[in-house]
Order: C-alpha cells, then sequence, then structure tokens
C-alpha cells in the first residue's frame, strides 16, 4: 500500500481521538496524515479483518528487500519511521499506538542503523540479480533521508529542497524538535534528525496544468511557458496561487484542503497562471521553511536544490527572490540514490563517516543570489499569502461535507 494510497482517511480522526495527535506526533515525528502506515493498518483491520488476522510481518520495501537479499527479517531504523508507529527517540517500535490497532512489535522487523552493514547476499539472492553471492548488503533510509544525504545535509546550516513531484525541504537539527511546521524523521547521516515540511502537489500541478489547462504536455511546453512567465512582473499581475490541489501536509495538516486561484482578472492568461503557480509553490517553501529554521534554532545559509524543477533557472532564481536565500544546483538530481551510495562507501570502509565521504562525492553547479527589490516585493506579497488558507480553511471541510451529500 502506496503513501499515496488515501484509504485511512477516516481512520486519521479517530486515531487522533483516542490517543492524541499531539502524543502520536510526539512519539513518532509525525503528525496525523494520509501517509504514514498507522492509520491504513487501522484501515485494514476494519475492512479486511480475514487478511489482517493472518498477519504474520509487516515490511516495508526496504525490509523486504532485505529479506530477500539476506534471508534476515532487518530494516532501517530511517525506514522503520515512516510507519508512524515507530518511536523516533527509542528507536523502537511504539507499543502504545501498535496496541491501538492491534498489532504487536514482533510482527515488524529487527531495526537497524542506517549503514550498518546487515548481511550477505545469499546463493538464490545471488542467481536472481546477477550480483556476486556474499555482496555486502548495508541499510539505507527514505529517499528523503537519502536525499539530504546526497545533497550535503549534514550539519544546521544549508537546507535541501527537492522540486520534484512533491517539494520536500528540511534542516539537519541534533536535537529531536516536534512542531505541525515539519514531519521529524531520523537522519541517515549520524544520530541527529532532519526537520521536514512537504507539499504534496510540488511539479505534478506543473504537469496538471500543461495536461489538463495548456493540452501540450512535453518538454519544449515548459521553457516556452519559462520564457514567457520570465517577461512578467513579479506577482503575475495580482494572481496568487495556493498549491493545495491535493490536501495540505506542513503545517496546516488539512487533507480536505484545496487548492486556490486568488486575484483572477480578465486580464489574466495561461502564462499568469504559470508564473502563479511556480510563485505559489516559492511562498510555500518559504513559509514550511520559517517554520522548521525557527524551531531548529538556525538561519538557513542556502537552498541546496535537486529534482526535475531544479532544472528551470528562472524558477530557481524566482524561489531566491521569494525566500531571500540563494539557492545552488547541485551537480546531479539524483541525490537519493547518491545518498544511498554514501551509506555504502562508509559501510565497506572507503570512508570513516557520512559527513568525509558527502564532502568528496556531493559537487555543486549554478547559484542563485536573491535579488533584494524582488525579494522586498516578495516578502509583501507573502504577507497576503499566508493569510489566505487561515481565514478559508472552515470552508474546505463544509464544502467536502456538502459533496459528500452527493454520494
Amino acid at each position: 500500500m502506496l503513501w499515496l494510497d488515501e484509504r485511512g482517511r477516516d481512520e486519521i480522526e479517530e486515531l487522533s481521538r483516542d490517543l492524541g495527535a499531539d502524543q502520536i506526533n510526539t512519539l513518532t515525528g509525525r503528525y496525523p496524515d494520509l501517509t504514514p502506515s498507522l492509520y491504513r493498518f487501522e484501515w485494514m483491520r476494519k475492512n479486511e479483518p480475514d487478511l489482517f488476522d493472518r498477519i504474520a510481518t509487516i515490511q516495508d520495501v526496504h525490509g523486504f528487500l532485505v529479506e530477500r537479499l539476506t534471508g534476515r527479517n532487518i530494516t532501517s531504523e530511517a525506514c522503520a519511521d515512516a510507519f508512524g508507529s515507530f518511536d523516533i527517540r527509542t528507536r523502537a517500535w511504539s507499543n502504545l499506538i501498535l496496541k491501538r490497532v492491534g498489532l504487536s512489535p514482533s510482527q515488524f522487523a529487527t531495526t537497524v542503523q542506517p549503514g550498518t552493514p546487515i548481511g550477505r547476499l545469499t546463493t538464490a539472492a545471488s542467481e536472481a540479480t546477477g550480483l556476486s553471492p556474499g555482496t555486502l548488503v548495508i541499510a539505507g533510509g527514505g529517499d528523503g533521508q537519502t536525499s539530504a544525504l546526497g545533497a550535503d545535509i549534514v550539519a544546521p546550516g544549508p537546507a535541501y529542497l527537492n522540486l520534484g513531484t512533491a517539494l520536500v525541504s528540511g534542516v539537519y537539527s541534533d536535537r529531536c524538535e516536534i512542531a505541525p511546521a515539519f514531519r521529524t524523521l531520523i537522519a541517515v547521516s549520524g544520530p541527529g534528525f532532519l526537520l521536514e515540511s512537504v507539499v504534496r502537489t510540488g511539479t505534478f500541478i506543473l504537469n496538471w496544468f500543461l495536461q489538463n489547462i495548456v493540452g501540450n504536455y512535453d518538454k519544449a511546453a515548459f521553457k516556452r511557458l519559462d520564457e514567457a512567465a520570465s517577461e512578467l512582473r513579479p506577482g503575475s499581475e495580482g494572481l496568487l496561487l495556493v498549491p493545495y490541489l491535493s490536501g495540505t501536509m506542513t503545517p496546516y495538516w488539512n487533507p480536505q484542503a484545496r487548492g486556490l486561484m486568488f486575484g483572477l482578472g480578465s486580464s489574466h492568461d495561461q502564462t499568469h497562471v504559470y508564473r502563479a503557480i511556480l510563485e505559489g509553490l516559492g511562498l510555500e517553501i518559504r513559509l514550511m521553511m520559517e517554520g522548521s529554521a525557527q524551531a531548529a534554532g538556525q538561519k538557513i545559509s542556502q537552498f541546496n536544490v535537486f529534482g526535475g524543477g531544479s532544472q528551470s533557472e528562472f524558477w530557481c532564481q524566482t524561489i531566491a527572490d521569494i525566500t531571500g536565500i540563494p539557492v545552488c544546483q547541485l551537480s546531479t538530481s539524483e541525490c537519493s540514490s547518491l545518498g544511498a551510495a554514501i551509506l555504502a562507501a562508509v559501510g565497506t570502509g572507503w570512508y570513516k563517516t557520512t559527513t568525509e565521504a558527502a564532502s568528496a562525492m556531493c559537487h555543486t553547479g549554478s547559484t542563485w543570489i536573491p535579488n533584494e527589490k524582488r525579494h522586498r516585493f516578495y516578502t509583501g506579497l507573502f504577507d497576503i499569502y499566508k493569510e489566505l488558507y487561515p481565514r478559508l480553511q472552515d470552508l474546505y471541510g463544509k464544502l467536502a461535507k456538502l459533496i459528500g451529500t452527493l454520494d
């Protein structure tokens, strides 16, 4: 069951009431939301009881592959935390949470620190994969955590920013900070944590726009729109876009939230909407990162940016202007794979620490510096933007309830 699977929507409310949303967040670093597996456990318990009662072992993808490769039921702590039922401070499965959904820690994999050698390939796995028998298997992490390592985020200061289908950004923290403004992840680079914020619909909105509004989805269309949008003045001539097409995670945690165009006028065309999307996502990045930086007690020195959206120079410059923070493009957009490779390099003894390995293996490219005049303008626009959701939040639930009456 993938993280995008929305079964468990009703169970979020039930478990939040029974266990307490703040207590769940404090234990797991994950505020109640559609993404963690916990709420789908409860959905399965109620809707597929025969299957649920036959469960012997519950595995994440990492644990599944490890067992097939080595014969051992082991997963990484940095993958276990995605279940929403793993205590990120004690690094153990939470009896309190699992008992509520009718499960026990014995039904989950043994966990180890990221970068730990787990075992070696079995003969059967070697034959199935073509890899040499006895190849070392090393604990990895979730794609967000390994992306942070691949972006050289191993200490406070810089932030990582993935301009992918979802926008994911975060900072490293030595302390386990908890707040609705972010989700707290176990870092793969050491004993610390990542304070990570997510916009569920990042470049997905651009794909949606080109497919459903423009009707022309190809790479050339992105380039044409970038060039046309760059000719417009900042602010898209008064058009603001809130990018909650699939609900909002950080900082509001409302799956019923939806997107919004504010200030739409007769003079606006496709180019204005396109620029408003890029600016709306940039304003959302600023909203997210201000919360993370404040909680971590640090000032963000730069964004290390990767993902498909990082190929747009116009968007990178816009993000720098909106946030007032330099945007540094990384030499690879596959930071998740690079982070996994860094863990492997340390696990095999090529480097002593992840910090040393990241320094040697991570490289940067172009950097975009904020334009002070545009940043002042965007600060005023941000003051308006951050009022939109709080003023409308009560209406989203009413709208969803009304639409539900048609079922």
